[in-house]
């Protein structure tokens, strides 16, 4: 289980969504960020609803609305004033979990709870003991 301020934390490490500071509120079966984007120097709230997903045994999120200054809008629409966010968002941004866990376990699923978001984990003839669980995956650059 995946707290709404450990989310906050990992997005805050995309790096086309570090600029907004971004908030996360997990809440009604949805993931909401928000933030403010300076765009030519003014400051402007950004919001957005994502959707998790697991691709290759990665955490990835998705974009289902964004919303800047309380206007809809479409992921080029976000790309012509904050470049790379659009083409992140719009392929789907994925955080490494890897080094946090055994290296036998892939991520299988996920799902989401009224305050945050469950990870279903999975590993196939994997020893239980202290040598197997203390090797850690990796993440590619």
């Amino acid at each position: 289980t995946v707290p709404a301020a450990t989310v906050t934390k990992g997005l805050a490490e995309v790096p086309e969504l570090k600029a907004l500071d971004p908030t996360v509120t997990i809440a009604d079966g949805r993931i909401d960020v928000s933030g403010v984007a300076r765009i030519f120097g003014i400051h402007v709230p950004v919001a957005l609803t994502i959707a998790p997903g697991v691709s290759r045994g990665h955490p990835t999120f998705s974009v289902d609305s964004i919303k800047v200054s309380g206007a809809t809008v479409s992921v080029a629409t976000l790309d012509n004033y904050l470049p790379g966010i659009g083409n992140a968002l719009a392929t789907g941004s994925s955080l490494c979990i890897a080094s946090a866990l055994p290296r036998a376990f892939e991520l299988k699923s996920v799902a989401l709870t009224t305050t945050s978001i469950v990870y279903t984990l999975g590993a196939d003839d994997v020893p239980l003991n202290s040598s197997a669980l203390a090797k850690k995956g990796t993440c590619s650059s």
